[in-house]
């Protein structure tokens, strides 16, 4: 030991100093060498992960940690890299069932953190926390360059490290902390008792050198009425425990259950019994995470209600109770308009029905027996229009007990509807002077044109050049607009900016292409399931540039040049690269906006849509139906469809099915001609045996019947046994 210190430092022997230094020196090399986490600091804290979703490491050197190809290995992952004093940070990359280990962080370079286009990775980063923190496999989910504006319940200055900031969330105690932002330049700690889930439209983009930080520590309690939205034959491919259950309930409750982490979506297979648990969601990794895969059922966490139902002799009322201003509608789903009360931005919405039978009649309150009745109302939470989440609610007043009850409640809309013809087809405009061919398609995420659709789909706009041309496009005004005319809501204002960017992002070039695009969940308005689309389109030499809405969001529909600059003194534009052909050259104006010169069309283009209004209902057992029908009844039915509703089919289903009936009779007819004929021989039968008993003076001894228990009792044991589980393909 004596050799190795001198050899790490050759200095000791040559050193004239006091016998008692030389010894105190000598042990703090020996530590220094021998001690396992030597050049590392040791957390004397909270040593837990920061999770960042979507992104990658730039340069960061990687080396395999864990695979499990069939399985998840989120929870090895953050094992083995916790356990390792040389594992600062670690990659999953859920496509390949793998994670690595990396050499660095991102303390020193934030700029090392880049998205990771087209692959399905999180990265965790190792840190110390000192304050006090709960058993999550990670504490704080980080987001770059977000922020929840408008929500800052503490603003602390002179915070040196993003660290310190998420200490003090964790610190606070005059609220849950639930998020947090820190701003790099500024020093400044912002605190929230709000997160992008409660407050999505002000959850955004910045330009501001901030990070969004949300405390996992703090899990809201989620009232009774909640539930999840289901995506069939979806998944969102970010799973971190993987289970086995034996319906999607089930899967759901391991769901609620999970300690680890707060899981917000799972997806499970029906055809292995595979629950897969994500602590991801929609929001975290973006709508375009959710993708197809046949054979999967994908369901994410909703928003919940908080409602109450108060029943009197003469009515029902009932309360929607929200933590922001209330600006939607809350209708009688079979009504609408004849029955509804708008929210007037407050927290308290109150709808009330009347049992007087002229009321009654009005707003579809139905007497489902003696001293009981029921409505079911609608909550949507867009003034105009329905999207996926909204919810439809069974209510019920039982006036022999005066209870008051909600039921369960289940999603607004559900089946697919598709191969229905559109009334109206896509336009291609020609005026005295033809504009370029363009058309507008609604299609799905493969590219298929669609007419009909379930709400909640992932849908694409597309807006495309019939041919090559030196034109480019640019939309701007896009409209949805009911069936019947009577409501409408901009998706693109004047300049070609979304209006709401969570209903409708905005409008993207394709690669390589003058074409457009954008996605969009699909919706529909409350009165009718048919949405007609209408966009103005203008067309520019060469490229049109993209308008700069703001909040890092960029439509075709950045500016680069002005007709004037910020004075208003007018500037020269540079002459056009490329010639333009009569009739289009005289036909160019100047855009002020895209500061370029455009050709509009005379006509708008225009698509409709037919989306589903099939309701389901969640099965619901209430004690009260267990003596009116009868053990494990089910009290709610689905399938009702309210006035004005489409139900639409095809000729070769009609055919199948009248095939189907004529079949079915024809079977019923061969049976009973069968019955009939082997009546009539076995009378035939028991008369020549009561002939030769007579006969012969004997009499027949019936045989005892096989034994079939034995067989029976195997079958059944056989049918309990476990399957081994396969993983999903």
């Amino acid at each position: 030991m004596m050799l190795y210190a001198r050899q790490m430092n050759i200095g000791i022997e040559t050193v004239m100093m006091p016998t008692r230094a030389q010894g105190l020196l000598l042990i703090l090399l020996l530590h220094l060498v021998l001690s396992p986490s030597a050049g590392q600091s040791i957390c004397t804290g909270t040593e837990t992960f920061d999770k960042v979703t979507g992104v990658l490491l730039n340069s960061a050197s990687l080396t395999p940690l864990y695979s499990a190809v069939g399985n998840t290995v989120t929870a090895e992952c953050n094992n083995r890299c916790r356990a390792s004093q040389d594992c600062p940070a670690f990659l999953i990359d859920y496509d390949e069932e793998a994670c690595y280990r990396l050499d660095t962080n991102s303390d020193d370079n934030r700029e090392l953190i880049v998205p990771s286009r087209g692959r399905r990775t999180n990265y965790f980063e190792k840190v110390c926390l000192q304050a006090p923190a709960c058993e999550k496999a990670w504490i704080y989910e980080r987001v770059p360059g977000y922020e929840l504006e408008g929500y800052d319940d503490r603003v602390i200055g002179e915070v040196g490290t993003r660290q310190r900031c998420q200490e003090l969330c964790l610190l606070e105690t005059e609220f849950q902390c639930k998020s947090a932002e820190y701003v790099y330049n500024t020093l400044q700690c912002r605190l929230s008792r709000e997160t992008r889930r409660s407050q999505p439209a002000s959850y955004r983009a910045t330009t501001e050198d901030l990070v969004y930080l949300e405390n996992q520590c703090a899990r809201d309690k989620r009232p009774q009425n909640c539930q999840y939205d289901e995506y069939e034959n979806q998944d969102i491919g970010y799973a971190d425990i993987q289970v086995s259950a034996r319906n999607p309930k089930e899967c759901g409750e391991q769901c609620d259950q999970t300690s680890a982490f707060n899981c917000r979506s799972f997806t499970y297979f029906p055809g292995t019994g595979v629950c897969r648990l994500s602590g991801d969601d929609n929001i975290s990794t973006g709508p375009e995470a959710v993708t197809v895969r046949r054979g999967a059922q994908y369901y994410q966490r909703s928003p919940c209600l908080d409602l109450s139902l108060v029943c009197t002799g003469e009515s029902m009322t009932v309360t929607l109770t929200t933590e922001e201003p209330f600006e939607g509608r809350l209708y009688a789903q079979k009504k609408g308009r004849e029955c509804e009360v708008r929210g007037k931005s407050r927290t308290s919405t109150e709808l009330t029905f009347y049992f007087e039978e002229e009321a009654a009649a009005r707003c579809g309150t139905v007497q489902e027996d003696a001293g009981v009745y029921s409505n079911v109302i609608v909550v949507q939470h867009h003034p105009v229009i329905q999207r996926k989440g909204d919810r439809a609610v069974q209510l019920y007043c039982y006036f022999e007990t005066g209870d008051k009850v909600v039921t369960n409640s289940y999603n607004v809309l559900a089946d697919t509807i598709d191969g229905v013809d559109s009334s109206t087809p896509s336009s291609v405009v020609n005026a005295t002077a033809p504009s370029p061919g363009v058309r507008l398609r609604i299609t799905t995420e493969t590219g298929e044109d669609i007419s009909g659709t379930r709400l909640g789909e992932k849908l694409f706009l597309r807006i495309e050049m019939d041919r090559e041309s030196i034109f480019g496009i640019f939309a701007r005004n896009l409209k949805a607009i009911s069936g019947d005319d009577a409501d409408s809501i901009d998706l693109l204002d004047e300049r070609g900016c979304p209006t709401d960017p969570v209903i409708f992002p905005g409008l993207q070039q394709l690669p390589n292409s003058r074409d457009l695009q954008g996605n969009f969940e699909a919706f529909k308005f409350s009165d009718t399931s048919v949405v007609r689309f209408q966009v103005n389109v203008q067309f520019c030499v060469d490229e049109c540039n993209p308008v700069d809405c703001g909040d890092d969001i960029f439509s075709y529909g950045k500016r680069r040049r002005r007709d004037a600059d910020e004075n208003g003194v007018a500037v020269t534009l540079p002459p056009r690269t490329t010639s333009v052909p009569e009739p289009y050259a005289s036909r160019l104006v100047y855009d002020p906006n895209l500061g370029q010169e455009v050709i509009s069309m005379d006509t708008p283009l225009s698509r409709e849509i037919i989306v589903d209004p099939g309701t389901k209902i969640d099965s619901f057992r209430d004690p009260r139906a267990e003596t009116k029908f009868g053990p494990g009844g089910v009290f709610i039915q689905a399938g009702d469809f309210g006035d004005g509703d489409v139900v639409c089919t095809t000729l070769p289903v009609v055919v199948a099915t009248g095939a189907a009936v004529v079949f079915l009779q024809l079977c019923i007819l061969v049976t009973c001609i069968l019955c009939i004929y082997t009546a009539k021989r076995g009378k035939k039968t028991d008369r020549q045996i009561d002939r030769q008993s007579l006969h012969s003076g004997s009499s027949v001894t019936p045989h005892p019947p096989p034994t079939l228990y034995h067989d029976n009792l195997t079958f059944r044991r056989r049918s309990f046994q476990l399957t081994k589980i396969s993983d999903p393909q």
